[in-house]
This record gives C-alpha cells, structure tokens and sequence, in this order.
C-alpha cells in the first residue's frame, strides 16, 4: 500500500471515526463500551472496500447473532455446553467469512456473546446480547455519518480515473514490447528490465481497477449501476493486457519482428479508448499508411480486436464508450 491520497484520506475518515467512537464511551450506558470502537475498526479496516454496505450488514449480522445467542442462553445450562455452541460457531466463521460477510457477524457476534457469559463468576449466565446490538449500531451509524456521507469523496465512483490509468499502462506495455530489441547486450538487458517494469505496472493498475470496481459494485444507488456499466470494459482491458503480455513474449522470442511505428499507434488507440487525448501524429503519413483502419493489431501480433457493444449505453461519454470496442475479442 502506497502512501497515496486515497491512504491519507481513508486514514483521516478512521481516525475521526475511532476517536468519535472512543468519545462516544461518555454516553454509552453499558460496559462493554469497548465494541464501539471495535466496530468502527471492523467496519473501516483499511481494504477500501463498501464502508456502507459493510456498516449496513454487520449491524444486520450481530442482530441476527445476538438473537440466537439469547436463545441459546435462555436453552443451554451454563457450562461445557456453552463451550461446545462455542467451539462450533467458531469452526464455522472461516467458511461463512468466503461466503458472506453477514454471515460472518453471524456467527462472530453469539460466540463472542456466549464466551463472555463463560467468563463472568457464578452459575447465573449473563445475556451481553443488548450491549453487543447497541455497539454495534452505534459504531455503525458513527461510520456511515462521519466516515462515510460527510465524504463526498468517498461515494464517488473513481473508476474512470483507475481505469484511464490502467489502460495508459498497457499502452506503455505494448509501445515498449514493439521497440527493436538493441544488439547490444547490455542495452538489450536494460530494454528487458524496462519491459518487465512495464508489465508489472499495467497488471498492478489492472488489480486496482478491479478492486475499486468490486466496491463500487457494492456502493447503493447510482454507483452501483454506473459501476455495473463498467464490467465489460474492465474485463475487456484485462484481455487486452493478456494480448499484449504473449506479444511482447513473442518478440522476445524472435517470433515477430518489431513495428515501433504500428506499436505507437496501437498504444495511442489504448489511450484513447482510457480517455487519454490523442496525440498529434505531427504528419507523419507512414504511420497513419501502416495502421489498419478496422483496429487490428496487424504488424504488431496475432490478436484481432474488434469493436464491441456490451454495457456502456448509459454513461457519459469519457471512456467505456470507446474503451468497449475492445470488449469483443475472437
């Protein structure tokens, strides 16, 4: 994780949240007013991930805990057979927490409900079942308002960004792995060096735009859907990467000759489609003679790109609209 905007805001939002939370100790009437805060880390751990829908489903998670922790309770004797519901809740948390992340507050919340009752002196057991609801809505609602609607920054989907830059990266990928590999060993060492940076670089972006999609993905309302309008051309540029990835391969294997001049072309048409402007080809008539008018990657690879439809009616005009021609590839 870089030290990056993105960071310093998410870890501005969580330190507001955190020490509101810890504030919140004042006016909360119970013991365990330490699940306040807790909740708040839980909620806003830093994988930049929903802060709303995971606010939303661990409140809805615990309720649903904290209820069959009562009933449990008020059925099983205190003693080893709290042990036993404890130990089978427990062994159920890893393949709940793959399948949903509400699933997995229901199981947490009642074995830590129940675990608390075990420790507490005496016969009697002691039901923390309103405590745990109640710090939970609170560390919930003191992340929805103060980490998360006071943030317009945070409700924006910045998938366009990420992916401008992601389909900049495999434009440099693609120009680099069409330059003329140099006679010189050392030099050729260097271009190999600079080729895998570039790599790296574009499957780097790509992994950031498909995580921001996947939590704008779960955003309510609008970015939900514009993030929906996006799956066919992030999954497109991911395709496309993988092209240019076994070009670049070949060329190093003397399979295909270089193009610098198709290669440059080629990238500016990935920049473009990422919402890049389109450099000026300053008049160079071989390089406009040399690229094929219906898109393919002639003089450059295998690969046919063609134009494709799919997913990007309804945004503005800015990137999935162009960028979704590469979404069609045979």
């Amino acid at each position: 994780m870089t030290l990056s905007h993105e960071v310093m805001m998410a870890a501005c939002r969580l330190s507001l949240c955190y020490a509101i939370a810890v504030a919140a100790k004042m006016y909360f009437p119970f013991s365990h007013w330490f699940w306040v805060p807790l909740t708040v880390c839980l909620v806003m751990k830093p994988d930049f991930g929903s802060v709303f829908s995971r606010a939303v489903l661990r409140v809805l998670g615990t309720a649903v805990g904290a209820a069959f922790a009562t009933v449990v309770l008020l059925v099983v004797p205190k003693g080893w057979a709290i042990g036993i519901v404890i130990g089978l809740l427990s062994a159920c948390v890893p393949y709940l927490m793959m399948r949903s992340y509400t699933l997995q507050a229901v199981a947490i919340a009642p074995a830590v409900i129940l675990l608390v009752d075990v420790i507490q002196p005496g016969d009697a057991s002691a039901n923390f079942s309103i405590q745990r609801i109640g710090a939970t809505i609170v560390g919930g609602a003191i992340v929805l308002v103060f980490g998360y609607l006071i943030w317009p920054h945070s409700r924006r989907v910045w998938i366009s960004e990420t992916f401008a830059t992601a389909m900049n990266r495999i434009a440099d990928h693609l120009q680099l792995a069409a330059s003329p590999i140099p006679d010189s060993p050392a030099d050729a060492a260097r271009r190999h060096d600079d080729l895998v940076g570039a790599r790296r670089a574009a499957y780097s972006a790509l992994s950031d735009l498909q995580f921001r999609l996947r939590r704008a993905l779960a955003e309510p309302g609008v970015g939900g859907r514009t993030a929906a309008a996006w799956i066919p051309a992030v999954s497109a540029a991911d395709r496309l990467a993988d092209l240019v990835t076994a070009y670049a391969g070949q060329r190093r294997e003397g399979a295909i000759p270089a193009d610098p001049i198709s290669g440059t072309e080629m990238a500016w048409e990935i920049s473009e489609a990422g919402g890049a402007p389109r450099p000026a080809p300053g008049g160079d008539q071989l390089l406009r003679d040399r690229w094929s008018p219906h898109g393919n990657l002639r003089g450059i690879g295998p690969p046919d790109i063609t134009c494709g439809a799919g997913g990007s009616r309804s945004l503005r005009p800015g990137q999935p609209r162009r960028a979704a021609r590469y979404a069609s590839i045979r």
